[in-house]
């Protein structure tokens, strides 16, 4: 129901859009590229859920890697839809990521970071001393596992 005096900021009261969707499959180039080059794949668990309500996208599941071919530069997962762009960083988005058997370890707790304006996530570890890195290529194997549960909001 709209409220007879909007709250200072608001743009819209009306709920125009509900999805549900997949993302991804067994050829991980859906969910999984790698940004410089080389090729990852996903086995049979290589799929991620979403759900749209409006604006907010919110993403659940779990990519497991099968086989990867000389993988290199930062990984960079898809999103179903872009992320919004707003002014002073509104719309920068930040979530839970599990990550398990990692070919190379990486120190710190890692992260799901979004930037404004795209259609990718990445994973940064974040160490003790605030040293973040972006999960690449030569960190994963074969046997990599990534869970995720997080929100942002779309274009």
């Amino acid at each position: 129901q709209n409220q007879a005096s909007p709250a200072a900021g608001m743009t819209s009261e009306l709920l125009d859009r509900y999805e549900e969707g997949i993302l991804g499959g067994t050829s991980a180039g859906d969910i999984i590229t790698c940004a410089t080059s080389g090729t990852v794949t996903c086995g049979s668990n290589g799929t991620l859920s979403y759900t749209r309500i409006g604006r907010v996208v919110t993403i659940v599941g779990s990519v497991e890697i099968s086989a990867i071919s000389s993988p290199s530069g930062h990984l960079q997962f898809a999103l179903p839809f872009a992320s919004g762009d707003l002014t002073q960083l509104a719309t920068r988005a930040y979530g839970n990521c599990f990550v398990h058997s990692l070919g190379a370890a990486v120190s710190g707790s890692p992260s799901v970071f979004i930037d404004e304006g795209v259609s990718v996530f990445k994973i940064y570890f974040t160490d003790s001393y605030n040293t973040n890195t972006i999960l690449s290529g030569s960190n994963i194997d074969a046997n990599s596992v990534f869970g995720f549960s997080f929100s942002y909001l779309s274009a």
